[in-house]
């Protein structure tokens, strides 16, 4: 089996933002019913927000490199699907966030 190689920013923004998530995730499933809660909340909602804007941006960079750039085509093509998978990563959390706040 062959390495996926994809580029440093990828690598970057992606674990940036899967363990915010993560880490937000958490904090949300332990503060449920409490003020805390609502205030993580309101960070995760923005955060999802801020989140998304950072994965569109840096997937149209590496969809840009893989088209002006033909040596590393491969590179920035699975760079810019690697961080496209962040999509349904952030879409199963915002499910979590407004059913946790239905519940509040």
């Amino acid at each position: 089996m062959k390495k996926l190689n994809i580029s440093n920013l990828t690598k970057s923004v992606f674990w940036a933002t899967f363990s915010i998530s993560t880490v937000l995730t958490i904090l949300l499933i332990i503060t449920n019913f409490s003020v805390t809660g609502f205030i993580v909340m309101q960070i995760s909602t923005i955060y999802l927000f801020v989140g998304g804007i950072l994965n569109l941006l840096t997937a149209g960079v590496e969809f840009y490199k893989a088209i002006s750039n033909k040596e590393n085509y491969r590179i920035h093509r699975n760079s810019a699907l690697l961080i496209l998978l962040n999509f349904p990563i952030g879409l199963t959390y915002f499910y979590l966030v407004i059913f946790i706040e239905d519940k509040c």
